[in-house]
């Protein structure tokens, strides 16, 4: 349900899948595929993956750590 509306576009689907990659929510966890899926939830302005994406920045979870981007 939630691939078929983020596969659409649908920001919550969006960020629904990629709250369930990074977390390992039903799957395993996958943090390339989370920074997908939040990223293309972020530019449409939903603030969860904008928060979660602040998250993964500041801590440098699969990426390097860039507090700069973390707040950005």
């Amino acid at each position: 349900m939630y691939q078929k509306g983020a596969n659409q576009g649908d920001a919550t689907g969006e960020y629904n899948i990629g709250s369930f990659c990074l977390y390992g929510l039903g799957v395993a966890k996958d943090l390339d595929r989370a920074l997908f899926w939040l990223d293309k939830a972020a530019a449409q302005g939903n603030v969860e993956a904008e928060n979660d994406l602040g998250w993964i920045y500041q801590r440098g979870l699969g990426v390097k750590q860039d507090n700069v981007q973390a707040i950005a």
